[in-house]
């Protein structure tokens, strides 16, 4: 695997990738800051961008992504609202509280934003484009005297794996009915099949992002600074 020129047409819609990471994180600083009145408003203005870009209809993949985790939002619910202090709900019992729904809505609300902020920044784009866009931001770290192109060969052929994993799980929930002896055997085989020998022939291109595509990430994290000032 080698690190190639940049890429100046991608095959999927612009930002880039490195604009798309960068956004994406100061997005989950952003969701961890404000409060759940802001946060509220802040998971509409990601919906919009979502459904703007990539079809209101791809929300159906984000619900079934939240269906997914529903064991976790239900051991937040739990936590929230069967042991946090304060002012009861009911007169006639002391939780849930207040203080509990409150704050388990803001974690609940966080982890749905943030997923849905996965979808729309960092789903559509292929594994090799976002190795790209990592390569790309921690080229300063070369002048440090580490080899970021390494670690994007490895980072890649790993979130290649990764896919095809996926692919292959999806697959095997149909062949299960053969027998879940041979479609188990089926899957360790695919696990153990070394991925250098499948993927030595690719390349990474590098991203060339544009001053215009930086727009969003800017104002995204001057208002973060003016929220932390104010």
């Amino acid at each position: 695997m080698s690190v190639s020129t940049p890429d100046l047409n991608p095959s999927w819609r612009a930002p880039s990738a490195p604009v798309r990471l960068v956004t994406l994180l100061l997005l989950a600083v952003g969701l961890m800051l404000v409060d759940l009145r802001a946060l509220f408003a802040f998971a509409c203005v990601v919906a919009l961008m979502f459904g703007w870009e990539r079809g209101f209809g791809a929300l159906a993949g984000w619900l079934r992504a939240l269906w997914q985790l529903k064991w976790l939002f239900f051991a937040l619910a739990v936590l929230y609202l069967g042991f946090t202090p304060g002012t009861p709900l009911l007169p006639w019992i002391e939780r849930p509280t207040l203080q509990g729904t409150l704050e388990g809505a803001h974690r609940g609300l966080i982890l749905a934003t943030l997923l849905m902020a996965v979808h729309w920044l960092v789903r559509p784009v292929p594994t090799e484009a976002l190795a790209g866009g990592m390569i790309w931001l921690t080229t300063p770290l070369r002048r440090l005297g580490l080899r970021t192109d390494r670690f994007a060969a490895r980072l890649a052929m790993t979130l290649h794996r990764v896919g095809e994993l996926q692919e292959q799980v999806g697959a095997l929930r149909g062949a299960a009915r053969r027998g879940w002896l041979d479609t188990a055997a089926d899957l360790i085989r695919g696990i153990e099949q070394p991925p250098e020998a499948r993927s030595s022939g690719q390349s990474i291109a590098l991203p060339s992002p544009r001053a215009g595509e930086w727009l969003i990430p800017a104002l995204l994290a001057g208002w973060l600074l003016l929220w932390m000032l104010l």
